[in-house]
């Protein structure tokens, strides 16, 4: 009889196979092997969630703002925290994100979104976020629409984290969530 459980010198030796799969995956060509299909990440923006702001955006005003990654991903989309006036708002928003001089841009029709919920933004191209690039800053506009659209602020985590909106400059952010698919 022994000590040792059948299922545990079975797990030893599949681990021991495990490494020579994984050097053959990065073997030429490339790409051919898939391990783990790509799941998709979502990371927020850096803020504290136990107080926020609405912001009013009319047509043609913008909110900036600035944070440190909190994460390393590739944003193929933004999600903005909007309120739309219980759905009846319209138009459409734009997001400029950047990070070491590199900037992509998007936009969404505001019609359709759920109040108090995020709107996804698609970026073309996806900008790839790395915490050795530094700062992520973004610029929000409200590009068209005829009812009233906010945006939501928190408190934001972080030295590097504020947000401009005309001349007030706070330690605050935009709830954004940066999407990898």
């Amino acid at each position: 009889m022994s000590i040792i459980p059948g299922g545990y010198m079975r797990n030893i030796m599949l681990a021991g196979f495990v490494p020579l799969f994984l050097v053959a995956c990065h073997q030429p060509p490339p790409r051919e092997c898939t391990l783990v299909p790509e799941v998709g990440v979502q990371v927020r923006s850096p803020i504290d969630d136990s107080a926020n702001r609405s912001i009013s955006m009319g047509n043609g005003q913008s909110v900036r703002g600035s944070f440190l990654p909190t994460a390393a991903l590739r944003v193929d989309a933004v999600g903005v925290q909007i309120g739309n006036d219980g759905g009846r708002a319209d138009g459409e928003i734009s997001i400029e994100l950047c990070q070491d001089g590199r900037c992509v841009h998007g936009h969404a029709q505001v019609q359709g979104s759920k109040d108090n919920d995020y709107l996804e933004v698609p970026l073309k191209p996806a900008l790839p976020v790395s915490f050795d690039a530094g700062v992520v800053t973004y610029s929000l506009k409200r590009e068209s629409g005829s009812r009233s659209v906010a945006v939501w602020a928190y408190p934001g985590i972080g030295s590097q984290t504020s947000l401009t909106h005309g001349d007030d400059k706070r330690g605050e952010a935009l709830n954004l969530m940066m999407r990898q698919y």
